[in-house]
């Protein structure tokens, strides 16, 4: 038994060995692996409370959030090309191009630090919602926008499906953060936001009225009317407006007495997108002013527009809800964004850059399956 014994103890202390080598072989693989993974890892933008931006995801998004803007923003008839960006907006003195990075990179790091915000407070997707998150990136490998396909994307940006999904998960998380916080209108109404409540209707609402006359009321009523809105220099009382509307406006075209009692409120954010037409519109934004009228013509239908802004009322959110619903639309829609907003900026400031400096100009825009994939609650 000794002498059998013996002769298997090389044996054994071979196949020991060559385990050990095997096992040693295959950690230096993982290992191997696993710093080719890391080396090849986009690398990280941002971080936030444990949490990476990298930058495949980033530059993707870029992309995404530009398309946005220019949708939301094409009255303003951008070039897009290094003279169109190159150009200065004269508000802010900055070229569009620096002027809307900064906006769409601001976008991007309020809806990391909302996904992040999201996770740290337990909330979870529910099965569901991954389930339309996989199938997004599936159509999105399938199917162009535009004339960019998948492919195209990926050569240009240096994006995959990873990246994909990751700002598509990205964006569900802000969405339904907000609606966990500030989708119930009795939290945005409570005393607790009250002052910030006032602060957001002050600033981001304006109140109008319109009247409307036809050329076919004759040239007598026409100077009538200007004579009484005070196109002579003497000016008009909200009062008088109010009255002169009822008493001129064309029937079809009825303001106090019909939709808006009240007089048309309209949000700032969301980019007079009610039904109005063109002609209204340009006069809405030439009426910056309280108490300046403004005469625009509506050629195709022989009649003139008559604009006035009123003084905001100063209690909106205390009176009845129906009026409310009229006249404000989507006001605690719209307000409880601009509270969610305000406390996701309250967090930047502990979002750590790893530098993105100018590499991030203005890439060509990718439509993100018309806001199936960036879905936005509004930008305020």
């Amino acid at each position: 038994m000794n002498a059998v014994t013996t002769e298997k103890r090389p044996f054994y202390r071979k196949k020991r060995f060559i385990f050990g080598a095997v096992a040693l072989l295959l950690a230096l693989a993982v290992l191997t692996v696993g710093l080719v993974m890391v080396l090849n890892a986009s690398p990280a933008v941002y971080r936030f409370g444990g949490a990476v931006l990298r930058e495949d995801a980033y530059s993707y998004w870029f992309s995404c959030q530009k398309y946005v803007y220019q949708v939301r923003y094409r009255d303003l008839m951008i070039e897009d090309s290094d003279a169109g960006w190159a150009a200065v907006e004269a508000t802010s003195g900055k070229s569009y191009g620096q002027l809307f990075r900064e906006m769409i990179d601001e976008e991007i790091r309020l809806r990391f630090v909302a996904a992040t915000l999201f996770d740290s407070e337990g909330y979870s997707l529910s099965d569901t919602d991954h389930e339309t998150l996989d199938s997004l990136v599936e159509e999105f490998k399938t199917e162009s926008f535009g004339e960019i396909p998948f492919e195209a994307i990926e050569r240009t940006y240096g994006v995959g499906p990873r990246a994909v999904k990751q700002v598509a998960l990205y964006e569900q998380k802000y969405i339904a953060l907000y609606k966990q916080l500030f989708s119930d209108p009795s939290v945005v109404y409570s005393t607790t936001y009250r002052e910030a409540l006032e602060s957001f209707y002050n600033t981001y609402y304006s109140r109008y009225n319109i009247i409307y006359l036809k050329d076919e009321a004759g040239a007598d009523a026409i100077a009538a009317l200007e004579s009484s809105l005070g196109f002579d220099g003497s000016g008009v009382t909200e009062e008088e407006f109010t009255a002169l509307e009822a008493e001129y406006t064309d029937e079809s075209f009825k303001v106090t007495s019909g939709n808006y009692p009240h007089g048309i409120y309209l949000y700032a954010g969301e980019s007079y997108a009610r039904s109005f037409n063109d002609e209204i519109l340009s006069a809405f934004r030439q009426a910056d002013t309280v108490g300046k009228v403004v005469k625009v013509r509506n050629a195709d239908d022989n009649g003139s527009y008559y604009v006035m802004r009123y003084a905001l009322d100063k209690t909106p959110y205390l009176l009845d809800e129906e009026w409310v619903d009229v006249s404000f639309g989507n006001l605690p829609n719209y307000a409880g964004i601009y509270l969610y907003r305000t406390l996701l900026r309250e967090e930047l400031a502990a979002i750590e850059s790893q530098g993105i400096d100018e590499k991030y100009t203005l890439p060509r825009a990718v439509s993100c399956k018309e806001y199936n994939i960036v879905q936005l609650l509004g930008n305020s």
